[in-house]
């Protein structure tokens, strides 16, 4: 009768994000399991350790294992069963699943609740923007405002990314049309900017 093991070799893994796909070859038709943990050790066979295997009778093995965690090392261990019945296991060895691709922004802040607070010589801008974002106010006197060029532009800015937005002008004409706008940008460098507005300093 046939007693001799049969002899595992060639083993390959692919590991998806999601999934490990397992191969490898034996020296004569057997059946295969893969029996997998993300903790030490794997032991085959044992009620907690589970597997995924296929009863197909082939030297040329691949199975793949689904519904894994991204980004996680498994321990594997491949079992391989002749048709007699003797069965062979491999030495534990790991496999990483990929990590999940980011998915880039491209989504600017949006811009609400803006106000202002106006003095003789000052005032004071103020909004919100529903995603961490800078500041920036461009002002002047004269409209439309170029808000696509800093080098025309007057304006201040705060480039800390917050969600709650204060910027205040001083040295300002007294009794004078300011025309304003303000850009928030979020951590991505998508920008919002709101329409143009205009306000006008106490006497």
């Amino acid at each position: 009768s046939d007693t001799k093991l049969p002899v595992i070799s060639n083993i390959v893994t692919v590991s998806g994000t999601s999934t490990l796909k397992v191969g490898w070859m034996t020296n004569e038709n057997t059946t295969g399991r893969v029996y997998y943990s993300a903790t030490l050790p794997v032991l085959p066979n044992a009620a907690n350790t589970v597997f995924i295997g296929s009863t197909a009778s082939t030297k040329n093995h691949l199975v793949t294992i689904p519904n894994l965690t991204a980004n996680t090392t498994y321990f594997l261990v491949i079992e391989s069963t002749d048709t007699a019945g003797n069965v062979s296991t491999s030495a534990t060895f790991a496999a990483r699943t990929l990590v999940l691709p980011v998915t880039p922004d491209t989504t600017p802040p949006v811009i609400s609740a803006l106000s202002t607070s106006v003095g003789t010589s000052s005032m004071t801008v103020q909004w919100f923007s529903n995603e961490p974002a800078s500041g920036r106010l461009f002002y002047s006197t004269s409209t439309p405002i170029n808000t696509s060029s800093t080098n025309t532009s007057s304006f201040i800015e705060n480039t800390s990314l917050s969600t709650n937005h204060s910027l205040t002008l001083s040295g300002l004409a007294t009794s004078t049309v300011y025309y304003m706008a303000v850009q928030s940008a979020d951590g991505s460098g998508n920008k919002a900017i709101s329409t143009e507005f205009s306000v006008t300093t106490g006497t």
